[in-house]
């Protein structure tokens, strides 16, 4: 099999900026023999063999796949950085920022849907995607508004003069690619594409076995919460190392103590691996760890599947868009669509349209109790980036806290507008610097090389925009005082970046999204699916469920999920909509375990 793909360390002249550059090289030439087990009952950690023809599709550290042919400047390599009509340089992406996406002076909300819309978006796009950057040496950032401003993995965003921040320059290094066989630069995936669980599992065997206590099937735990991280290396620790109540917690992604909220839900999952794993050991004493791990995680990436297909994902692209593209979940049974030619890569593009989530960010960070009474003021979220003291406060439960709030507040109004906690104050730190996740958003695009707003448009068979308006032939499916904002930044539809599309057109029907985020998500969503051999719904003695345990599976809903691992009392049905009734958790289904016992 050839493997178009690694990346070489080679050095650079000083006078650049750079002094260490990884480079992509080509090694089309060369093949690397991956021998799979075609009767392994259990998925790989990195997800290779999961295609047994193809066994690298999808997996961990594979390059991230193309639905439209690249836009790069100069078609193989360099950022797009000139409107595909004028010439000219494209917009400064803060100045999109700016105009298309700052919030107003107090926060929009949905009226229906939870703040787990955007936790649930989050947590989920950190299975499926992460996108590492261009370092030095020593893994530190490059400076690519000071010393390496030259270097050519900097992709640093101007900005304007008189901007709010006070700043010239936005650092953003780009994303780590490698070349492919057609010498195409694509950006690498640190996790496997499969909705896996790689967040909370990890990436490889190495990071799994880091993970484990190799007894009794169980992933290592502090206090029943994430176990250490004792290099700190994935929070800012303030204070005087605990390790008990002041530590960064770890699990399968280095993203996990992005914020509390993130946190949290690792949390949850970690917790019910290890619950199912107990659960099993009841039933069947003679397993061993192994085989206790390996079933309680098989069993947990089906009820995330679950929750995934069956209840988040209608609410983002709507039923209708479900059915039509044959990705929907029954609620008994089996649904077999694995298609062997279907590679389940992470499409580039897809990666960049899911972000649409963060206008989802709320601007604050709210604790409540197991009344649900506010158990400490709400603080702006911007206070406790990559900061741990809200997930060990209360004696280490205040992540519950945060998770109660989530399922009881109001999601931010999912629109064009970003919240200043993400738009203007993104990762601030105490000496006020901070980012603007919408700009990088706009620039990750350009450095990926994805095309604007009508390639895609083409691609999901939806017309393309010739003008700003908003008649036939103009931007259909977006109001008339955004196609007017559009038309101040862009030279023309053409040049609309890909995550601005998404967040400003209209809402499709019983959808979060519009036409656009529907098509290109929808998409990724079965590619995930059909190209998944082990797939919860797959009709399969070697490595599926029965039906009566797959039907128990599907009982296990996201408030199931939260009764069974936190102190909550009661819930709402659909943890995903908020302002309904709650119910005793003690009236949720629970998993049976006697559907596993071995005979």
């Amino acid at each position: 099999m050839k493997r178009c793909e690694v990346i070489a360390r080679l050095n650079q002249p000083k006078s650049t900026g750079c002094p260490v550059k990884e480079l992509p090289i080509d090694i089309c030439g060369k093949s690397v023999q991956v021998n799979c087990d075609a009767v392994a009952n259990f998925r790989t950690i990195d997800g290779s063999c999961n295609n047994l023809k193809n066994p690298e599709w999808g997996k961990a550290g594979s390059m991230q796949s193309r639905s439209v042919t690249n836009a790069y400047d100069d078609g193989r390599s360099t950022p797009r950085v000139r409107s595909t009509c004028t010439g000219k340089d494209l917009p400064s992406a803060r100045v999109v920022s700016n105009a298309i996406h700052a919030a107003g002076v107090s926060m929009e909300l949905e009226p229906h849907f939870s703040y787990m819309i955007m936790q649930m978006g989050q947590f989920l796009s950190h299975d499926f995607i992460l996108t590492k950057t261009f370092t030095m040496d020593d893994e530190s950032p490059l400076d690519c508004c000071g010393n390496e401003t030259l270097c050519s993995e900097c992709f640093p965003i101007q900005v304007p003069a008189g901007d709010s921040m006070n700043i010239s320059c936005l650092a953003m290094s780009r994303s780590k690619a490698a070349i492919d066989c057609k010498r195409i630069r694509q950006q690498l995936n640190g996790h496997s594409s499969y909705l896996d669980m790689s967040l909370s599992y990890g990436m490889n065997e190495e990071a799994a076995k880091d993970l484990r206590t190799f007894s009794g099937g169980l992933l290592n735990t502090t206090n029943a919460n994430l176990p250490a991280d004792e290099g700190d290396s994935t929070c800012h620790l303030e204070g005087e190392f605990d390790p008990i109540l002041n530590y960064c917690p770890e699990s399968g992604d280095p993203r996990v103590n992005e914020n509390v909220g993130l946190a949290s839900m690792h949390t949850i999952f970690h917790r019910a691996h290890n619950n199912f794993a107990n659960g099993l050991a009841k039933i069947n004493p003679d397993w061993d760890d192994e085989m206790l791990y390996q079933n309680a995680r098989k069993i947990l990436i089906g009820v995330w599947q679950n929750i995934v297909y069956g209840e988040y994902l209608p609410l983002i692209i709507g039923q209708p868009a479900m059915k039509y593209h044959k990705i929907d979940v029954t609620n008994n049974g089996f649904k077999d669509t694995y298609n062997e030619k279907t590679d389940a890569t992470t499409i580039n593009e897809g990666g960049i349209a899911f972000r649409f989530g963060h206008s989802t960010v709320s601007r604050l960070i709210v604790l409540q109790d197991e009344d649900y009474s506010l158990s400490m003021p709400p603080e702006p979220l911007e206070d406790h980036y990559f900061l741990t003291k809200l997930y060990h406060i209360f004696n280490g439960r205040g992540h519950e806290d945060v998770l109660r709030w989530t399922v009881d507040s109001a999601c931010p109004k999912m629109d064009r507008m970003l919240e200043p906690s993400v738009q203007q104050k993104l990762f601030q730190d105490k000496s006020d610097k901070a980012s603007d996740i919408a700009a990088l958003n706009i620039q990750r695009g350009r450095d990926h090389g994805l095309p604007g707003y009508n390639a895609y448009r083409r691609q999901c068979g939806l017309t393309p925009a010739r003008d700003f308006s908003t008649a036939r032939g103009g931007l259909v499916d977006m109001d008339s005082d955004v196609a007017a904002l559009l038309q101040k930044v862009y030279s023309c539809p053409d040049d609309i970046d890909l995550f601005t599309a998404i967040v400003t057109e209209r809402r499709s029907n019983g959808a979060i999204v519009g036409p656009l985020g529907q098509c290109i998500i929808a998409d990724m969503f079965k590619r995930f699916r059909d190209g998944d051999r082990f797939f919860f719904e797959r009709n399969d003695p070697l490595i599926g469920f029965t039906e009566a345990q797959l039907n128990a599976i599907k009982k296990i809903s996201m408030s199931s999920l939260i009764c069974i691992t936190t102190r909550t009392s009661t819930m709402q049905d659909n943890a995903f909509l908020f302002n309904t009734s709650k119910k005793p958790c003690s009236e949720f289904p629970v998993l049976d375990f006697g559907l596993w016992k071995q005979t």
